[in-house]
């Protein structure tokens, strides 16, 4: 199966002080397509002009109105995991890096990750906490990582 190369994927960090986890995700994958002048701090002064809560849909929007070389998709999965999955293998074979929610242990807050790989029955996926790195997770406790019931993404791709 094609995939992402993971020693080309830039692994950027959120600051440690801000829950700045999806503008980290975006800058990751941006940077993974070659495209290296939107730092965290630039998607979100480009996000603020949209004055919406910070769900995946809002971000669709704004890289689809403000950054010319990407098209953005938000889907959600209505709590079905097999079709997330599904979609996600689907994605990965087209070396394309999808931005997920992540479930936080002891808090409600959701945090984002950008899954990288499938091999073997498992996952792997970039995690921008400072604390964390390229994580795995078995196919089969996949759920257990993700937050919500509704299973939402954020698929971005260069417009080529």
């Amino acid at each position: 199966m094609p995939e992402i190369e993971m020693n080309k994927f830039p692994k950027i960090k959120q600051p440690l002080t801000k829950s700045w986890c999806v503008p980290a995700c975006i800058q990751n994958v941006f940077e993974y397509y070659n495209v290296k002048w939107y730092n965290q701090e630039r998607i979100l002064e480009l996000f603020e002009k949209y004055r919406k809560d910070p769900y995946y849909k809002y971000y669709a929007e704004m890289i689809n109105n403000e950054i010319p070389e990407f098209k953005a998709y938000y889907r959600e999965f209505g709590g079905n995991i097999e079709e997330l999955k599904n979609f996600l293998i689907e994605q990965l074979k087209q070396k394309s890096p999808v931005i997920i929610s992540l479930n936080v242990p002891n808090d409600s807050h959701a945090h984002a990750g950008v899954i990288l790989k499938y091999e073997n029955n498992t996952f792997s996926y970039f995690d921008p906490n400072p604390n964390q790195d390229i994580e795995k997770v078995n196919s089969q406790n996949f759920e257990g990582i993700l937050m919500g019931g509704n299973y939402d993404i954020l698929l971005i791709l260069r417009d080529l």
